[in-house]
């Protein structure tokens, strides 16, 4: 009788970590699709970002959508995209190469590590962090970008 027990209680400790472990493995793959889907939404962003879209620019943004740098700080959709209109007038060669990018899904934010080209003739570039926040429905939300 009590080595049946002991097989039962085995027997359910057995199960007990299995169903642990499935748990795990279905959050690592939420996990997992969510950070894909972010790195998704990142290089669309720079995509559009490279064509000098601003139309396309503010399609990706939530209304009430923020962006902070060194120089600017603005909120609303519209004042965003038209910041970004401003630096695509004063520096037309302007374009961005992401270096890597770093999801935080718990965060919905993505940090990427960019150069931002100026001037591609004369090697004029700044390396750039550019943290950019996202709604649950994918929208940016902020772009916080540092200089360094």
């Amino acid at each position: 009788m009590e080595n049946r027990l002991h097989n039962v209680s085995r027997g359910g400790i057995v199960l007990f970590l299995l169903a642990l472990a499935l748990a795990a493995y279905g959050a690592s793959i939420k996990v997992a699709n969510k950070t894909s889907a972010m790195d998704k939404l990142a290089e669309q962003y720079f995509e559009v970002w490279n064509q000098h879209d601003v139309e396309g620019l503010k399609g990706l943004l939530a209304p009430d959508a923020s962006l902070r740098d060194w120089d600017v700080s603005v909120s609303g959709a519209d004042k965003v995209a038209e910041a970004n209109a401003g630096i695509f007038k004063a520096v037309p060669g302007i374009s961005i190469e992401v270096l890597k990018c770093h999801p935080s899904p718990t965060t919905n934010t993505v940090s990427c590590e960019i150069i931002v080209h100026l001037n591609k003739e004369k090697g004029e570039k700044l390396l750039v962090t550019d943290v950019i926040e996202y709604t649950a429905e994918g929208k940016i939300l902020a772009v916080r970008a540092y200089k360094g």
